[in-house]
């Protein structure tokens, strides 16, 4: 109803029917617009949800592959969205400069650790060298006490070694010949002594020492007692043939006594070995000397 100026009421009077009708069809069609709208919006938000979500799995990724000894390289996680690509920036300089650190740490360290290899192999020769003088006689070149006895222990605890003989030797008169000569000749002569000792030793497994002053030993593994009155045999013969002066003696030249023993069943250990060698070179030198005794 609509109030008119001069104070007249005007109704439309129609059927409620007849007026509804034209209104449905539109208030359907917005009910229609207004769904397809939100399930648009919906859509559109669970897309974005799971991008964003797939983006930040994969930027935890490239951290966690970091964290665990990988290298980070934030252009290998995909295109992201525009709300994350200053984050990735940022991880993407972070994790140069951390990798380009990394490679320098390693780089370091790979030449630290070459240069640790280096001194470690120059003091390993340096121990080896030193080694090998504390059980070397520096002026023969033959095993000193110490490497005699350290043989003489690991030859004794082989059973491969058996049976094993020690020939004990003594150069005859040296002290006349140092007095005669001088100690640096004596020095020459002991050299020249152990290099025909060496010449009579054919067996590779012998070992040859000076434990002091003019005295030799010749450790024998594998080695009868016949086969080491043998070996002393030439070695008495190759001093001879050395034919190093000697004019304070009957011969008038270096000879050496040489004492032979071979282990028996009763020998508790070594030094029994080498004191029967010892009371055979007593034998040989009280016999008149340049010979072997058993």
């Amino acid at each position: 109803a609509v109030r008119m100026r001069n104070g007249w009421v005007l109704a439309l009077v129609a059927p409620r029917q007849q007026m509804l009708a034209p209104l449905l069809p539109r208030i359907l069609l917005l009910l229609g617009l207004l769904t397809v709208t939100m399930l648009c919006v919906i859509g559109m938000l669970a897309l974005q949800w799971r991008t964003l979500g797939r983006s930040i799995d994969a930027l935890l990724q490239g951290l966690r592959g970091y964290v665990l000894g990988g290298r980070m390289n934030a252009r290998k996680m995909g295109r992201l969205p525009g709300e994350l690509e200053p984050l990735a920036q940022g991880i993407e300089e972070l994790g140069a400069r951390m990798n380009a650190a990394y490679a320098q740490v390693q780089q370091v360290l790979g030449e630290r650790e070459q240069v640790i290899a280096e001194r470690t192999e120059s003091l390993n020769l340096a121990v080896t060298e030193l080694s090998l003088q504390s059980r070397t006689d520096a002026l023969t070149g033959t095993l000193n006490y110490r490497g005699f006895r350290e043989a003489c222990d690991r030859v004794w605890a082989d059973p491969d070694s058996q049976p094993l003989a020690v020939l004990a030797l003594d150069i005859d008169h040296f002290k006349r010949y140092n007095d005669l000569y001088g100690h640096a000749e004596g020095d020459v002569a002991l050299r020249r002594f152990a290099g025909a000792v060496r010449s009579a030793l054919f067996r590779s497994g012998d070992v040859l020492a000076r434990p002091g002053g003019e005295e030799f030993t010749v450790l024998m593994p594998d080695c009868s007692l016949r086969q080491a009155m043998q070996a002393a045999n030439r070695v008495c013969a190759r001093v001879r043939e050395a034919d190093i002066s000697h004019d304070d003696t009957p011969s008038g030249r270096l000879t050496v006594s040489i004492g032979v023993a071979a282990r028996e069943p009763g020998d508790a250990d070594v030094d029994a070995l080498l004191k029967r060698a010892d009371d055979a070179l007593y034998r040989a030198k009280s016999g008149g000397r340049d010979r072997a005794s058993s």
